[in-house]
């Protein structure tokens, strides 16, 4: 496709502000051009879009709101939107910042491939400006190397946040049974056509990573629908190329979003694999001004797949803006100082959208004069009978989008988009739709209404409510989660002693009745069992029997052991194990020793017995000799002790021998 008026664009000044000065490239739907600035004398990319698109059902509408959307993502990843706005032949355009370092295209397509070192370098700038934007509820949806601009320090800015949706809501440019987005770099929920989250981006951003090391793109095929059909269930395939990256490429390429990396979890996963990868070698970039934007895409159509097409190397299919020029030179920093770090102005405010349509022309040019084509519309309605008019072009103009499925804030902003209104008409749970999501409207998607219109929608509670279990103490804590959990709760636990119900039983729940909304938590206190038990110090010096009482009013049982004491009186206590003090579970046995009072002994007679015998005779009943008086030769014989023999002594004890000759 040509854009009207291409031949004659340099010169022309665009918005009263913009000065064309080279076209850059053409696509399907604009021509790119490098402009100056009039007002600051600062250069800039200016995309015009086809002139046939304003006559798209509410595309210019769409057009602004989507502008405006863009230029609120500031970031040093994503390309700045610094204008927009409709010109005076009501031909709409976008203004962007001017990068000099072409495009991962230009660089693949000349032959290069990416270092590990280069493949990061590249893929931390992209997902830190994808996290950014996915923050903030934007998804970009055609990722791919021509998306991928660099600077002239080799910095890394994402093009093409913003107008892919409003694109491919205008008829013209979504041919029935597309997909949108490069089929090379789709992902497998994009390729089915399902609703998109920022985790389609990642998927695209790795295999984009992916052909930028290994120099081919996986799942390649001879048709469009053979390459989808291959890669829908199936991991990246391994490659040693991948080195480092390889196992936060893989992550990121799953095709279940619901294992996939989102953009946060791929730069977590890209700044660990840092670690072990040198600076990158400088990058081959192309900093000629018509290599600058080959394939800015802001206000192009997404790249679509057709069904059944042929897949070349990025093919391009509908809307991609081709490259004037291949020169090639190399700029390129390492990663610790290349940072896209640029102070960003504040963004210009494009022309307002009122509340009977686009800007006027005598808004944005008011030096021309209307009046005599006033008189000619009016003359033109009269004759073709205003009413009808009225009814079926001006009056029934706006299409009531879906609003099922959306939060309020989207939804509001979708209407608004449309010229309409929402109001709540009221709320209700739902198994199906989260708290706060649309589950109903009023009026029918595709409805015409005229401007301004109120639509009423029906707000979800979230999920009904759930009786809760009253049934759960004295059961197995394992079990009461698990049904609790079936319920759609979430579930807390705290430990507490019980002396009734066993380790692991549920003691109690808070709440215990009544009902509550899955999602809400309920608290269960689990049993450790009986609180442990401390030995008294009151067990020692009393009766066997008062400490037998009192262990047995603390659950603990009671054993007896005797022992003989010099030091505590027969029948009293001297001692426990385990110690006063200690602490032990309800239940356990605690011995008690029981003094026999002293332990005594008769001194035995050792009188004839040789020195020797008489010790050994003594010894053995546990008396010892603590003296000795008179001959302890061969021929000494012990005669008597003292004390006496006969006489009783505590043991242990000791006598004194008398010894003699034979």
């Amino acid at each position: 496709m040509t854009v009207a008026g291409i031949a004659d664009v340099v010169g022309r000044v665009i918005g009263e502000r913009y000065q064309v000065e080279e076209v850059i490239g053409a696509g399907a739907s604009s021509v790119v051009v490098a402009a100056l600035d009039i007002k600051t004398g600062n250069s800039v990319a200016l995309k015009i879009l086809h002139p046939a698109l304003r006559h798209e059902a509410g595309f210019l509408k769409r057009f602004l709101y989507e502008a405006r959307s863009a230029a609120a993502l500031v970031h040093p990843n994503l390309l700045r939107v610094i204008d927009w706005g409709i010109d005076r032949d009501e031909q709409p355009y976008l203004v962007t910042e001017l990068l000099e370092g072409g495009t991962l295209r230009t660089l693949l397509d000349g032959g290069e491939t990416l270092t590990e070192s280069q493949a990061l370098f590249v893929g931390i700038q992209a997902a830190r400006g994808l996290a950014f934007a996915h923050s903030r509820g934007l998804v970009h949806r055609d990722i791919k190397p021509a998306n991928l601009l660099f600077d002239r320090r080799g910095g890394l800015v994402i093009a093409d946040f913003g107008l892919a949706r409003a694109l491919a809501e205008a008829a013209w440019t979504e041919p029935i049974g597309t997909v949108l987005g490069t089929a090379r770099y789709a992902s497998p929920e994009q390729a089915e056509a399902k609703a998109l989250t920022g985790k389609s981006d990642i998927y695209s951003l790795a295999l984009v990573l992916y052909e930028s090391i290994v120099g081919d793109s996986p799942f390649q095929a001879d048709t469009t629908i053979a390459m989808l059909a291959a890669r829908k269930d199936a991991r990246l395939p391994s490659n040693p190329k991948l080195g480092a990256l390889s196992e936060a490429i893989i992550q990121a390429g799953d095709p279940d979003p619901a294992v996939r990396l989102d953009a946060a979890g791929f730069v977590k996963s890209l700044e660990k694999a840092a670690k072990k990868l040198d600076p990158p070698e400088r990058l081959p970039l192309m900093p000629t001004r018509s290599a600058l934007i080959p394939r800015l895409s802001l206000g192009d159509p997404p790249t679509q797949i057709l069904a059944g097409g042929n897949i070349g190397t990025d093919t391009t299919y509908v809307g991609e803006v081709e490259s004037l020029d291949q020169s090639r030179s190399l700029s390129g920093q390492n990663l610790k100082d290349t940072a896209h770090a640029a102070t960003f102005d504040a963004l210009a405010a494009g022309p307002e959208w009122g509340e009977d349509g686009p800007p006027k022309a005598r808004e944005l040019h008011p030096r021309r004069k209307w009046p005599w084509l006033v008189a000619v519309v009016i003359l033109i309605i009269a004759a073709i009978g205003f009413g009808f008019l009225a009814q079926h072009y001006v009056v029934n103009s706006q299409v009531v989008p879906t609003l099922v499925g959306d939060n309020l804030s989207t939804a509001n902003a979708v209407l608004s988009a449309q010229e309409l209104k929402g109001h709540v008409s009221g709320y209700q749970y739902s198994s199906k739709y989260p708290k706060g999501v649309i589950i109903s409207q009023a009026i029918a998607t595709g409805t015409r209404l005229s401007a301004n219109t109120t639509i009423g929608y029906v707000v979800s509670k979230g999920p009904p409510p759930v009786a809760i279990p009253s049934n759960l103490i004295g059961t197995p804590s394992t079990t009461a989660e698990s049904k609790l959990k079936s319920l759609g709760f979430q579930v807390s636990t705290n430990k507490a002693y019980s002396e009734t119900l066993a380790v692991g039983l549920v003691v109690s729940q808070s709440p215990s009745t009544g009902s509550m909304q899955p999602g809400n938590n309920i608290n269960l206190t689990v049993s450790m069992g009986p609180s442990p038990r401390t030995i008294p110090s009151s067990l020692i010096g009393v009766s066997y029997q008062s400490a037998q009482s009192t262990l047995t009013s603390l659950g603990l049982v009671a054993k007896e052991s005797q022992a003989y004491s010099s030091t505590v009186a027969a029948g009293l206590t001297i001692s426990s194990s385990p110690a006063p003090g200690n602490q032990v579970a309800k239940g356990s046995t605690v011995v008690l020793e029981v003094s026999l009072g002293p332990q005594t002994v008769t001194v035995p007679s050792v009188s004839g017995l040789s020195v020797q015998a008489a010790v050994s005779k003594l010894l053995a009943v546990g008396i010892s000799v603590s003296a000795t008086y008179g001959p302890i030769t061969n021929n000494a014989v012990a005669f008597t002790t003292n004390p006496l023999p006969g006489t009783v002594i505590d043991v242990p004890g000791s006598v004194v021998l008398y010894t003699g000759p034979k």
